[in-house]
């Protein structure tokens, strides 16, 4: 950990460290590598007086068996955590539980720690689940800090009893389980000499298994053999079937399972359908991958909904037989290769570090505070908004006496990260650039050696064939006709600057598209301006205004266009040739860095607070506490001033008494939502491409862009595998054609399929859908009167917006963190806002001058990335509220 002392990390387990080898270990073996791990398992019951086994496992790990007579009692729970502050010293904690049940003792749920819950099974549902463990859990879900789930039913399940849920599949060692291929490796003893073929099952012999379906195979293939490596535990050995075929090979080391592993014919996962196994989401599928085996199972549903494709799922018993009779011809070279790819692709390492990672992030919040500590009821200066724009304002800030609230569990807003199953994706992609010494000072001083930086490769996917960006300056492999159509429309467009204006609106274009049609022409504004604009920004590109264009455009020459028509163009046009992104950890590492710094200031950081109502005479906000939904404490907090990023329509809305005129002003002023559906590949490099813009329409294209998230850093997907975010705006003049995350998905895969990013054999390993009710914000004619209403008013109330959503314009992260500045500091200097100063009219908004060619070029932006404009189809809009669909 760069900066940052290593913590301790205390792991409360009720699964023995020398059992069977698995979730734990190699989690806990890995964090080790960085961390201080120590593990304390349940007691041991002898004949020796009350003590501490301390046991060097090997690998940095310590485990501490505590043991004592069953008939003397002991306060064993003070020994282990001697032992924990005598190895502490003055480090960070960090508790790890894989059984709530260890959670009660003492002070384990208190303040001054990280709290980490990895859920691997519904232990509720096991049989001898001891009482209390639901309230256990329940007291846990509360407290934790992070959650982990070892399966997509488990995180469905738990994800909205916190904030933190976040869902790591068990993953794999793959070079140890493929030794299974290896034709030198010898079989074991006890399976050498059985009759083939075998039907086999490692793992633990336990209530989870079908016994009558394990009895009904055996007698199915009285010829071969069907075989259990495992401990038995839960149920009576005497009960268990007995066939003359039916092996039980007791446990064998983690070590021997290769070898067993290669003696397999047919791997089984034959699954009691119970309580015990509703979220199973078993280690050993990806394990028999590994070593190429056919796998047969029952419909276990992280089994069917994640490996459906590879293992064969059977809908009864009889089907099961069926299957393991078909498995070695049903089982071709391509489900093998797909198997063998997918375990490659999910391997421990990535999700160890995904985790500590995580894990991290909370290291410093829980140091600083308690995290159940209330804030402050007064502060000078209340954020309401932890993304750029209120870091921001927290850093400028002259004095430490302010509270920063934010309604998530952690600062960042939209430019936060999320780290699942391998994959880092950020809502909505985002690039680094800026035009700004400061920004760029803070993007490089915070990122350091993680500041990754590279050539633009940004393209335009019209018509079958790609175009470089911008789309004006390179017409290149358009069909002819179409290129002649643009070419004759730019000239004719420059030959009419020397018309006479012909509106009443001064000569200046009365819209964005009167702009488009005289500064590109015809055949420009039909095939790219208008249609793209439409699709990103829902809104006819008419009832636009053009003066948010100015600062964002650049105008090549004439030369220059007839160039980028007759061969490639350039890669280096616009300000973002040259782009920079974490190289691990996404977006989020930057504004966690910031958060740092703010926090560093000794303001009070109010997290999971949702702005419910603002007093305005009394200068009192009231949040609500908690996650989702109306149940959560409400707490009012005293201010002398007020700076809010949060969309300004939902801010007035929340004042008490605002004026019928302020709220019709507010009412007025539209945006554009985003969902982004971001998708896992399980090939390596998809494409060269950075960015693809699809400005066709919703029905061959659901999406207006691709981000290849993955080809901004290597690091956020797992090896093997490509990460895609495609954008699909909307809005009440351009609503979704399709509804609901599975029907966006199956679209958006649809598209994709229609380019050369995607290849025949290629499968989707992960899938996510972010809703993003507030994203672009359409600069229309009316907007400036409207936004002079509100602000009068909002100023005399010592309310000062700040942001996209707060100053309710277009602008990015490095404009954001400069509204953030700008506006407190004015309100330092002068007490009052201080009127931006207006940036210079953009010469196409101007009468035409007298010039061969105006071509303007906006910069292309990303999420919140760092340069502005659609003109070009260059919209990545970011946006500080996200809801999923």
């Amino acid at each position: 950990m760069v900066g940052r002392e290593a913590p301790v990390l205390i792991c409360h387990s009720h699964l023995r460290w020398d059992w069977v080898f698995q979730r734990p270990q190699h989690l806990l073996s890995r964090l080790a590598r960085e961390w201080t791990v120590i593990v304390e398992e349940e007691p041991v019951f002898d004949d020796r007086p009350a003590g501490l086994d301390v046991l060097d496992v090997g690998g940095g790990v310590t485990v501490l068996r505590p043991h004592r007579r069953a008939d003397v009692d002991h306060d064993l729970g003070r020994l282990v955590e001697g032992y924990v502050a005598m190895a502490r010293g003055r480090r960070p904690l960090v508790r790890w539980f894989y059984s709530p049940m260890f959670a009660a003792y003492g002070d384990r749920l208190g303040p001054g720690q990280v709290v980490v819950y990895d859920c691997m099974d519904e232990l509720a549902g096991f049989a001898g689940a001891p009482a209390g463990l639901k309230e256990a859990e329940d007291r846990l879900l509360e407290r934790a800090d992070v959650v982990f789930t070892g399966g997509r039913a488990l995180y469905e399940a738990k994800r909205d009893r916190n904030p933190g849920v976040h869902c790591f599949p068990s993953a794999v060692e793959e070079t140890h389980f493929a030794r299974a291929l290896d034709p030198d490796l010898p079989l074991p003893a006890d399976l050498a000499g059985l009759p083939r073929p075998i039907l086999g099952y490692y793992g633990v012999v336990d209530e989870r298994l079908d016994y009558d379906l394990i009895a009904a195979l055996a007698d199915d293939r009285p010829e071969g053999s069907v075989v259990l490596v495992g401990p038995t535990i839960k149920v009576d050995p005497a009960r268990l079937p007995r066939r003359p075929n039916l092996r039980y090979l007791g446990q064998k080391g983690y070590a021997e399972l290769p070898a067993y592993l290669k003696g397999f014919d047919v791997c089984l996962m034959p699954w009691a359908l119970n309580e015990a196994t509703r979220h199973i989401s078993p280690t050993k599928t990806l394990e028999y991958m590994a070593g190429g085996k056919p796998i047969v199972s029952t419909a276990v549903q992280d089994v069917v909904r994640d490996h459906g494709d590879i293992v064969l799922v059977a809908r009864d018993a009889a089907h099961f037989l069926g299957l393991a009779r078909q498995a070695p011809a049903l089982f071709d070279a391509d489900r093998e290769e797909a198997g063998r790819r997918r375990a490659k692709g999910m391997g421990w390492d990535g999700t160890a570090d995904a985790m500590r990672r995580l894990v991290e992030g909370k290291l410093g919040e829980g140091r600083r505070r308690p995290r159940a500590a209330r804030p402050p009821q007064s502060t000078r200066s209340l954020i309401v908004g932890g993304g750029p724009a209120g870091l921001s304002a927290g850093l400028h800030l002259d004095d430490s006496d302010f509270i920063l609230a934010d309604r998530h569990d952690r600062a960042g807003g939209l430019c936060r990260s999320i780290v699942q199953d391998g994959f880092t994706f950020d809502y909505a992609g985002h690039i680094f650039f800026t035009n700004d010494p400061y920004v760029d000072g803070l993007f490089r001083g915070i990122l350091a050696d993680n500041f990754h930086e590279q050539q633009r490769e940004s393209w335009i996917h019209l018509y079958d064939s790609y175009q470089r960006y911008p789309f004006q300056g390179n017409l290149y492999g358009l069909p002819p006709e179409v290129i002649k159509e643009c070419l004759l429309g730019v000239i004719k467009a420059g030959r009419d600057a020397d018309a006479p204006a012909g509106n009443a609106n001064g000569g200046r274009p009365l819209n964005f598209l009167e702009w488009s049609l005289r500064t590109f022409g015809e055949g420009i504004t039909k095939h790219f301006m208008q249609p793209y604009n439409f699709k990103v920004w829902g809104i006819d590109p008419a009832r636009m205004s053009s003066d948010w264009i100015a600062g964002r455009v650049l105008t090549p020459s004439l030369d220059e266009v007839i160039d980028g028509s007759l061969r490639r163009g350039r890669g280096d046009m616009g300000p973002n040739a040259r782009f920079g992104y974490p190289l691990r950890g996404g977006c989020e590492m930057f504004v966690s860095g910031l958060a740092r710094r703010v926090e560093a200031r000794g303001g009070e950081f109010a997290m999971r607070r949702s702005l419910v109502s603002i007093d305005p005479a009394r200068k009192r906000a009231t949040f609500r506490v908690g996650g989702r939904g109306e149940g959560g404490e409400l707490r009012t907090i005293r201010y002398d001033r007020l700076f809010p990023s949060v969309p300004l329509p939902e801010l007035i809305e929340a004042i008490d008494g605002a004026p019928e005129s302020v709220r019709k002003a507010a009412a007025g002023l539209p945006s554009t939502a985003v969902v982004c559906v971001n998708l896992g590949i399980d090939r390596e490099k998809v494409t060269e491409k950075h960015w693809i813009y699809y400005p066709e329409g919703q029905d061959k294209f659901l999406f207006q862009r691709i981000f290849v998230q993955s080809n901004a850093s290597p690091h956020t997907a797992p090896p093997g595998h490509s990460a895609l975010t495609f954008e699909i705006s909307h809005s009440k003049y351009k609503p979704l054609p399709v509804k609901g995350k599975r029907a966006m998905v199956e679209a958006c895969v649809a598209g994709l399929k229609r380019t050369d990013l995607w290849r025949e054999g290629d499968q989707v390993a992960f899938e996510q859908v972010l809703g993003m009710p507030h994203a672009y914000i359409p600069f229309t004619p009316d907007r400036e009167g409207r936004l002079a209403v509100i602000n009068a008013y909002l100023h005399k109330l010592d309310i000062y917006p700040i942001g996209r959503f707060g100053e309710w314009k277009y602008v990015n992260q490095d404009g954001a963190i400069l509204s953030g500045k700008r506006v407190v500091e004015s309100v330092q200097a002068d007490g009052k806002l201080q009127p931006e100063a207006a940036a210079p009219a953009p010469a196409e908004a101007s009468p035409p001058q007298k010039r061969p060619l105006a071509v303007a070029m906006s910069a292309e932006i990303l999420g919140n990335g760092h340069g502005n404009g659609h003109a070009n189809g260059n919209g990545k809009g970011p946006a500080r509220l996200a809801a999923d669909l």
